[in-house]
C-alpha cells in the first residue's frame, strides 16, 4: 500500500505541476482554472481551489460544472 501512495501522491504532484503551467500558458483557458480548482479541493486546499474556481467561472460565466462545485465546497462557514 505504501508504494501505491507513493506512486498516487507523485502522480497527484505531476498533474499539479501540468495544470500550473496550463494556467500560466492559457490565463483565459476556463478549464485549466477549473481542473487545478478541483484537485487543490480533492487534495484538501481549499482557499486556492475555491479561488481558482471562481476564476473560471469569471472566464466562463455559467459554468455550470465549476458552479456546482463552488456550491458544493466553497459557500457557508
Amino acid at each position: 500500500i505504501r508504494d501505491e501512495d507513493a506512486v498516487a501522491a507523485a502522480v497527484a504532484k505531476a498533474v499539479e505541476k501540468s495544470l500550473k503551467k496550463a494556467v500560466e500558458c492559457a490565463p483565459d483557458l476556463a478549464e485549466a482554472h477549473y481542473q487545478l480548482g478541483s484537485l487543490y479541493l480533492k487534495q484538501g486546499k481549499k482557499e486556492p481551489g475555491c479561488k481558482a474556481l471562481h476564476r473560471a467561472v469569471e472566464l466562463r460565466a455559467g459554468y455550470e460544472t465549476a458552479l456546482v462545485e463552488l456550491e458544493r465546497n466553497c459557500t457557508g462557514p
